[in-house]
């Protein structure tokens, strides 16, 4: 998750902006797990391919496809 996301969640206190907060995590999380899913799944994936879905994942791209 990016940083600021991440800060916003250490030191979340409810307010105005907690169900957009909540939704934006639960989504990165998503996208997190669907991607080491993805790795875990296949045995045929070079190094290179799963350092390119991890990346993928960790930028927050919706597809992390090699």
């Amino acid at each position: 998750m990016s940083d600021d996301l991440v800060k916003d969640l250490r030191f979340w206190n409810g307010g105005i902006d907690s169900d957009k907060k909540m939704r934006r995590a639960a989504d990165r999380i998503e996208q997190l797990e669907a991607a080491l899913r993805q790795i875990a799944s296949c045995k045929s994936y070079h190094s290179g391919d799963i350092v390119d879905i991890a990346r993928a994942a960790l930028e927050g791209k919706k597809d992390a496809q090699p």
